[in-house]
């Protein structure tokens, strides 16, 4: 009976180390990009849709990513039912965000996200998001 006991602690502290290790891991990793809608990192541009609603941007259309035609057509495009994404250019490669808060303050913006990617859903399960000096 004592081995039993002592063999369920020594489990039970093993599988606490396990999943501690984890949590820490799971804040961990780092992605960087640009804050933007889903619809716009489709096309990997916010050109497109600023032309097709030249009015809402003073009949001008930017290539860049960020600035503030980016925030803007950002904003207005979740607003009309989009998500926030991450997209990193260089990978050519989108992530959706669970957080849709955290990223509205960043819209249009270089950014690095630390949270876990769940590559089933393809989400990033955002724990901080900061400004990227450079990407």
């Amino acid at each position: 009976m004592k081995k039993a006991g002592l063999a369920g602690l020594a489990f039970f502290v093993a599988a606490s180390l396990v999943a501690a290790g984890r949590s820490h891991e799971s804040n961990g990793k780092t992605f960087t990009g640009v804050i933007m809608d889903s619809q716009c990192a489709m096309m990997g541009s916010h050109e497109k849709m600023e032309k097709m609603h030249a009015k809402m941007f003073d009949n001008k259309s930017s290539s860049s990513l960020t600035g503030p035609e980016a925030r803007k057509c950002t904003l207005a495009c979740v607003k009309m039912g989009g998500q926030f994404v991450l997209y990193n250019k260089a990978a050519k490669a989108t992530y959706k965000l669970d957080d849709q808060e955290k990223p509205r303050e960043f819209a249009g913006e270089k950014v690095k996200v630390t949270g876990t990617y769940d590559p089933s859903t393809m989400t990033i399960h955002v724990a901080e998001i900061r400004k990227a000096a450079v990407l």
